[in-house]
């Protein structure tokens, strides 16, 4: 929306692409924790911003390259975000990610959250779930919960993590998991420890690890950009255009890009296209 939002700024026709029916794709899932809702003020301002532009939004289509070239375009945005990077042990099949956690997946009994990001994703899931007859767990390998967030924010975090009774249990890394009748087998071992293990099991096991480019369309579109879905980063750092070529342009921004946050999204979108 960021990327529509500029390009239709600057007098460019733009065509908006939205696979479902609203505009918001994960800010939407991180609002419906608690202790996140806000956010949703950004999804909000910029879809008010791009319809009162004139964006044209095609609601509920799932861009493919067929109906991308069909639009006969100069340039090409890929911002199809990221999927949950949750298969990252062996055994991962047993793993949900917070996006379900947050979307209502049932949950019962005992609950793990392992956290290998340290940013709001999992903490705001763990503060969501716990304290709804869940006994809930928080492993990280980090030396303590919430170690990638700033200071004006891990601190409130932890208090509430306090209040619900959640066991944070940092050092210790997921190496296995197995499925069981009843309860699944977490299996960790301990990075400052020399090989250290811990095994639980549990009824459920969360895994937030950031995600993975959801870049099909992009590797698509790439031979028949005119750029190869390039970007020229001496250009973008030096504020000049990016350079002309035979055909339409292609790029991709935020999470289709590589994991990252909702900043860094926009960012990509802001700096990029404000020289076309």
């Amino acid at each position: 929306m960021e990327a529509a939002r500029v390009c239709a700024e600057r007098g460019h026709v733009v065509t908006l692409f939205e696979a479902g029916g609203q505009l918001g794709g994960q800010v939407r899932t991180a609002s419906l924790a608690e202790v996140r809702r806000d956010i949703l003020g950004i999804a909000e301002w910029l879809e008010s911003e791009i319809t009162f532009l004139g964006v044209d939004i095609r609601w509920n289509t799932l861009a493919d390259i067929d109906n991308v070239l069909a639009e006969d375009p100069e340039i090409v945005i890929i911002a199809t975000g990221g999927l949950p990077d949750i298969e990252i042990v062996p055994g991962a099949e047993v793993c949900i990610s917070t996006w379900d956690a947050l979307n209502g997946v049932p949950l019962s009994g005992k609950v793990l959250i392992y956290d290998d990001h340290g940013q709001h994703q999992g903490a705001s899931t763990v503060d969501q779930i716990a304290g709804s007859n869940l006994d809930v767990e928080l492993v990280t390998p980090d030396r303590h919960a919430c170690a990638e967030m700033g200071s004006s924010n891990f601190p409130m975090y932890v208090s509430r993590f306090h209040h619900k009774q959640v066991k944070v249990t940092p050092d210790y890394r997921l190496i296995r998991t197995e499925p069981g009748s009843e309860k699944h087998l977490a299996v960790f071992e301990n990075d400052f420890g020399g090989g250290e293990f811990m095994e639980t099991r549990v009824d459920h096991i969360i895994v937030e690890h950031g995600s993975l480019p959801n870049d099909g369309l992009f590797q698509l579109l790439r031979p028949e950009s005119g750029n190869d879905g390039i970007t020229d980063y001496e250009s973008l750092l030096d504020g000049r255009p990016q350079p002309e070529v035979d055909g339409f342009v292609l790029y991709r921004v935020g999470d289709a890009a590589a994991s990252r946050n909702i900043h860094a999204a926009i960012l990509d979108s802001r700096k990029l296209y404000q020289n076309f």
